[in-house]
C-alpha cells in the first residue's frame, strides 16, 4: 500500500515543503493495524463534530502526520481511517489549504 505522503513534516508536494499542518486527528500512525487502518479517537479530535466517515482530514503528530479519509467511528468513539494516496485529489485540496493557513502568501 503507498501512503499519502512520505510520512514527515515536509511532503514533497507541489509548491516545495511546508511547515507542519494543523493535525486535525492526533495519532500514532506507525499503530496503523494489519489492514492498514489506523486509529484515533474522537474525543482527541480538534473537531469532534466534523468527524464523520467521509472526512478527509490531517491525521498523526507534528513530526509524523498523513493526509486521511476517516472510514468509520464507531460507538466506542475511536475514528478509523486509511491514509490517502499522494496523488489523490482530496488529499491535494488539504495539502493546499494547508499551505494557504501557514504561508498566505
Amino acid at each position: 500500500m503507498t501512503l499519502a505522503l512520505p510520512i514527515s513534516s515536509t511532503p514533497p508536494v507541489a509548491g516545495g515543503p511546508m511547515t507542519v499542518p494543523r493535525i486535525d486527528l492526533p495519532a500514532d500512525l506507525a499503530a496503523a493495524g494489519a489492514d492498514g487502518v489506523g486509529r484515533s479517537l474522537l474525543r482527541d479530535a480538534l473537531d469532534a463534530p466534523s468527524v464523520v466517515p467521509g472526512l478527509v482530514a490531517t491525521a498523526g503528530m507534528a513530526n509524523r502526520w498523513a493526509v486521511v479519509r476517516v472510514t468509520k467511528v464507531d460507538d466506542a468513539g475511536q475514528v478509523h481511517f486509511i491514509q490517502l494516496e499522494a496523488d489523490d485529489p482530496a488529499a491535494q485540496a488539504v495539502l493546499a489549504d494547508a499551505r494557504a493557513a501557514v504561508d498566505p502568501l
